[in-house]
């Protein structure tokens, strides 16, 4: 009886160092490893204007320019080519560090390489003025075909007294764009004089209507108009609406004609 006491109590004290020691190892303090460092941040990219190198320029209508950029960058999420802000989209076999636009009409318009990564975002951009090539003398006489102006002004070196009539108003010429025919020189080009009330602008009667050749020489600033006038016109001014030309009749005297556009 002695005996199955003394082993009870060895196997109750034997649970008891198990169940201290399980107990002691529940309660250590268990080290929890750190989260591993996040990846460093890599520098926004740098983008670099190669050509153009200035950063506005002014183009005429109907221009061509290719742009190039370089972009310096550790890492890369994109890079892109926008015309006014909108995404472009090119062809896979081409260069993307280049961009070839041809500008249609007139205004401003801005191209832009932009790139971006974690680390930000840069974005270079040209600013463009597109402008109308100005009219050639041809061109403005003729609209590039053809053109009416009609005589409003006459005086002696642009001053002083009117000496225009009333039937000198009605003269109107027509500048026209076809070439003379049989004409060996390229410069020469019809035109239709209307006299309207039948007296000629140089004097004389004439036919209401009489044809000729019209030239410019010197640089477009002569201007010849034959059978109408038997001495060249230097041309003083042109623009879209007014017409000035002048004869030097005498060492101090120049007759100045005036003329503006009819539509």
């Amino acid at each position: 009886m002695i005996k199955c006491f003394a082993f009870h109590k060895w196997l109750l004290l034997s649970v008891c160092v198990m169940a201290f020691v399980l107990l002691l190892s529940a309660c250590e303090d268990k080290t929890v490893e750190p989260p591993p460092p996040p990846p460093p941040v890599p520098n926004a990219p740098r983008v670099k204007r190669l050509n153009p190198t200035a950063d506005t320029l002014t183009v005429l209508v109907g221009t061509s320019v290719e742009f190039f950029a370089e972009v310096a960058a550790s890492e890369l999420d994109y890079k892109v080519w926008r015309v006014d802000g909108k995404n472009v989209t090119l062809n896979p076999s081409t260069d993307p560090n280049k961009y070839k636009h041809t500008f249609a009409t007139e205004g401003t318009v801005k191209i832009s390489m932009f790139a971006t990564n974690k680390g930000g975002s840069e974005e270079a951009v040209w600013t463009v003025k597109v402008t109308t090539p100005p009219k050639t003398r041809t061109q403005l006489l003729t609209n590039d075909k053809s053109k009416k102006w009609k005589y409003v002004s006459i005086k002696i070196n642009n001053e002083g007294t009117e000496l225009i009539k009333s039937y000198e108003k009605d003269n109107v010429i027509e500048f026209l764009k076809d070439r003379k025919r049989d004409s060996p020189a390229e410069d020469e080009y019809n035109y239709i004089h209307n006299v309207g009330s039948n007296v000629d602008i140089g004097g004389g009667n004439k036919e209401a209507t009489s044809k000729g050749i019209w030239k410019l020489s010197s640089g477009d600033l002569i201007l010849g108009l034959t059978p109408l006038y038997d001495k060249n016109l230097t041309i003083r001014e042109l623009t879209e609406t007014k017409l000035v030309f002048s004869i030097r009749v005498t060492e101090m005297s120049t007759i100045y004609y005036n003329l503006q556009s009819v539509k």
